[in-house]
């Protein structure tokens, strides 16, 4: 039977996980970094518009099919920018940007 102060473990609930702590620690710092950087592209892109806006007369109904010609560039209608994806010259499979090299045959890019 587990008495009260145990998991099913057996280990004591009061265990002390310092490694954990430091994790989550720095996982809270990287969200509020990213929530400071999205704030701060948040309010340069709405500067942006407004500017265009105003100086160059670019309506919303243009800027939206912008952003949906940007959106499809990668063949899908996401929300997202895709990154291009290439082909290698020398077996012809599909390459992604991250690497330098096909990954099937080892071709540079």
């Amino acid at each position: 039977m587990i008495g009260a102060g145990t998991n099913w473990f057996g280990m004591s609930d009061l265990y002390d996980f310092p490694d954990a702590r430091a994790a989550s620690r720095d996982a809270q710092a990287q969200i509020d970094d990213l929530r400071d950087r999205l704030d701060r592209m948040t309010l340069l892109s709405y500067a942006m518009w407004t500017l265009a806006r105003e100086k160059l007369g670019v309506t919303d109904e243009q800027l939206a099919d912008r952003v949906q010609e940007l959106d499809l560039s990668d063949g899908k209608l996401d929300g997202k920018i895709g990154v291009p994806v290439t082909e290698c010259l020398k077996c012809r499979r599909k390459m992604s940007q991250r690497h330098r090299r096909c990954i099937y045959c080892g071709t540079p890019r």
